[in-house]
C-alpha cells in the first residue's frame, strides 16, 4: 500500500538496525594504464553503463566555480533516445570530425555591431496602453456664457478728454465648455492616463478655471465643509484665469507610501476652531455660535481632533478649568474679581497633540472639556 511504502522509505530507515555491507571495488576504466588483471570492478545494470561508468563526462559550473550538474555518456544516449533517436549503433552518431554548436549569441550583433547601441541600464520604458489614449496632450480651454462688457468712464467731469478709462463687466452664466474646438460637443469627457502629463490652455480672465474632484462651484465637499475639493495631487496653477494648468495625473500606487504608514491615532476632526472656543465651554452655549457643530458633526461626545490652526495668540491656548464657561467666573486676569479658576497655557507640544471631546455635566448643565 502507499503507506507502507511511504513508511518504508522513511520512519522504518529510522528504527532499523545498521546494515552495512562493505564494497572492495573499482569503478571506471579497465583499459587505464595503471590496471591490473584480477583487479575486481564493480558491475553494472547494463554493457553501456559498464563500459563508460565516469567517463567521458561533461561538467557545468557557475562564475563562482560550483558545480550544477554532470551529464555522463549514458545519459547522452539516453537523452538522445527519449528524443526518438536511434542509438543502437553509437559509433554512427559520433563518427564526425566536426559537429554544429549555436551558442548563445546574436550573430546579426556580433557581425552587424557597428548598427547597435548598448545601452548599459537597458532602454527607455514605454507605456503600452489597450486603448489609444495619449499620455501627453494640450488642451485649449473655450468657455461659453461669459459675457465683458466695456463702460467708458470719467475721473474727472467736463474735462478736455471724452474719456478717462474703461472699466469691464463680467456677466456668468451657466458654464459650457469646449475643448479645442469652438464646434465640438460642450462639456465632453475627457480620457487621461494615468502617469500621463496634461496641458490646460485657459484665456478667461475674471473667470478662473479649476479641476476638482466633485462638481459644484463651492471649492469644497458636499459632506463634509473643510475638505476642499480642487487640492489635486499633481496639479500645478490650479484656478488660473489665463495661463496654463498642468496636470500630472498620478500612478496608481503614488499614494501607497501614506496608505501603508502605521496608523498612530484615530482622529475625526482636523479643526480651525481655537482650544479656547472649545475647552471648558457650555454645549449649549457652543451651538449658539456654531450651529453645524464641528464640520456639521454634532455629536461631539468620544470624538478625537487634532487643531490646524497656527495661532500665536497665547490667551487662546490657556488651559483655563471647569468654571470658565459662567459669567462669574469671567475675570479678565488671574487674581481678579470674577475669576474663580487658575489657569495655565499649554506648550508648544500639548497644542498640537490628539484631543479626546468628552460632554460633561457640571450641575446638570453639559460641558465641552477636552483631554
Amino acid at each position: 500500500s502507499k503507506n507502507r511504502k511511504f513508511l518504508n522509505a522513511t520512519l522504518d530507515q529510522l528504527i532499523s538496525e545498521n546494515n552495512s555491507v562493505r564494497i572492495n571495488s573499482f569503478i571506471g576504466r579497465q583499459t587505464a594504464a595503471n590496471y591490473s588483471a584480477g583487479d575486481k570492478y564493480l558491475p553494472e545494470i547494463s554493457n553501456s553503463r559498464q563500459n563508460f561508468q565516469l567517463e567521458p563526462v561533461v561538467v557545468y559550473r557557475d562564475r563562482n566555480g560550483k558545480t550544477e550538474s554532470v551529464h555522463t555518456y549514458p545519459d547522452l544516449l539516453n537523452q538522445i533516445e527519449f528524443l526518438n533517436g536511434d542509438t543502437s549503433n553509437p559509433s554512427s552518431l559520433f563518427a564526425q570530425d566536426y559537429y554544429n554548436w549555436s551558442g548563445f549569441i546574436d550573430y546579426d550583433k556580433l557581425v552587424n555591431y557597428g548598427e547597435y547601441f548598448w545601452l548599459p541600464e537597458g532602454p527607455d520604458s514605454v507605456q503600452v496602453f489597450a486603448s489609444s489614449i495619449d499620455t501627453e496632450d494640450t488642451f485649449k480651454v473655450l468657455r461659453e456664457s461669459v459675457n465683458y462688457d466695456r463702460f467708458p468712464f470719467d475721473t474727472t467731469n467736463f474735462d478736455a478728454q471724452p474719456y478717462d478709462g474703461v472699466t469691464t463687466d463680467i456677466a456668468v452664466g451657466e458654464p459650457f465648455y469646449r475643448f479645442d474646438d469652438v464646434t465640438s460637443n460642450p462639456n465632453p469627457t475627457l480620457y487621461l492616463a494615468r502617469g500621463g502629463e496634461y496641458t490646460f490652455e485657459v484665456e478667461q480672465e475674471g473667470v478662473s478655471f479649476w479641476i476638482q474632484t466633485e462638481r459644484g462651484l463651492s471649492g469644497v465637499t458636499g459632506t463634509q465643509g473643510n475638505i476642499s475639493t480642487r487640492e489635486i495631487d499633481g496639479v500645478t496653477n490650479n484656478g488660473a484665469q489665463v495661463g496654463s494648468i498642468t496636470f500630472r495625473v498620478p500612478k496608481i500606487d503614488d499614494q501607497n507610501h501614506y496608505i501603508n504608514m502605521v496608523q498612530q491615532h484615530r482622529v475625526d476632526f482636523a479643526t480651525q476652531h481655537t482650544y479656547r472656543e472649545l475647552q471648558n465651554r457650555v454645549l449649549s452655549n457652543f451651538f449658539d455660535e456654531h450651529t453645524n457643530g464641528i464640520d456639521g458633526v454634532t455629536q461631539l461626545d468620544g470624538k478625537t481632533l487634532v487643531f490646524v490652526n497656527p495661532i500665536d495668540d497665547e490667551t487662546e491656548w490657556e488651559q483655563g478649568s471647569v468654571y470658565d464657561g459662567y459669567s462669574y467666573d469671567s475675570g479678565e486676569t488671574e487674581g481678579s474679581v470674577g475669576t474663580f479658576d487658575t489657569s495655565k497655557q499649554l506648550s508648544f507640544d500639548e497644542r498640537y497633540g490628539v484631543w479626546r471631546i468628552d460632554i460633561n455635566e457640571i450641575g446638570g448643565v453639559e460641558n465641552i472639556q477636552l483631554t
